[in-house]
């Protein structure tokens, strides 16, 4: 059985386009909302949860949109750093309280930060760019944005 600390290598590893600066858009954040759709600091992602009974289950998608606060990833090994796809693991619903698989991830939000990408995609292209986050707003990948196969994605936030 592997230890927590064991890196977990995936395969099919699908989100939207986060190759480039321009697939992330700014946004104002809403006046007023559900708390489990508050974001902090640093890195927040937008997450499906599939429990029907929770209260941000909505019938007609069949799942409910949340978002799990990731803040600045602190690990003792490398602070600052957040593998996108080892930071789904062991995360809870904040509205209902039941595990968040690991695939549910929909979106990024990023609040009062500077994240540096690093990025493989299964097609053999990487690559590396700075997303300077303005404060009062927050920066999501573009949601209508094409769909990538991942090798990895690494987020390192400050």
């Amino acid at each position: 059985m592997a230890s927590n600390n064991t890196p977990r290598m995936f395969t099919n590893f699908e989100l939207l386009d986060a190759t480039s600066e321009n697939c992330f858009e700014t946004r104002d954040f809403a006046k007023s909302g559900p708390d489990y759709m508050t974001a902090g600091k640093g890195i927040n992602f937008n997450v499906k949860c599939f429990n029907s009974f929770c209260e941000s289950y909505c019938q007609s998608f069949g799942y409910g949109i949340v978002c799990i606060q990731k803040g600045f990833c602190r690990d003792a090994r490398s602070p600052g750093t957040c593998n996108v796809r080892k930071a789904m693991f062991d995360n809870f619903c904040p509205a209902c309280g039941v595990e968040i698989g690991a695939n549910n991830l929909e979106n990024f939000i990023f609040t009062d930060c500077n994240v540096n990408i690093d990025w493989r995609t299964k097609d053999d292209k990487a690559g590396e760019f700075d997303v300077d986050c303005p404060k009062g707003k927050y920066k999501r990948l573009k949601p209508d944005g094409e769909l990538k196969q991942y090798e990895y994605l690494i987020l390192f936030v400050k």
